[in-house]
C-alpha cells in the first residue's frame, strides 16, 4: 500500500503546478505531479497518511478550489 494518492486534475487544470498553487491559496498543500517526471503531468500527489477527519477537510478545501474553475 501507499499513503499517497495520485489524483488526475487535468480535467480542471491541465497545469498541475498552477493547480498546486491554487490549492495552497485554498489552504491545502499538494505536490504537483510533473516534478516526478513526464508521467505525472496533470496529476497531483495528495498525502492520506492522516486521520480521516483531516482528509475530509482537505478534500472539502480542494473541492472549493475546483469549483473556482
Amino acid at each position: 500500500g501507499t499513503y499517497l494518492a495520485w489524483i488526475d486534475v487535468s480535467a480542471y487544470q491541465p497545469d498541475s503546478e498552477q493547480f498546486a498553487k491554487d490549492c495552497g491559496f485554498g489552504g491545502i498543500i499538494v505536490e504537483q505531479g510533473d516534478v516526478f517526471g513526464d508521467g505525472g503531468k496533470g496529476f497531483i500527489r495528495f498525502n492520506v497518511a492522516t486521520p480521516r477527519a483531516v482528509i475530509a477537510e482537505g478534500l472539502e478545501r480542494m473541492k472549493k478550489v475546483i469549483e473556482k474553475y
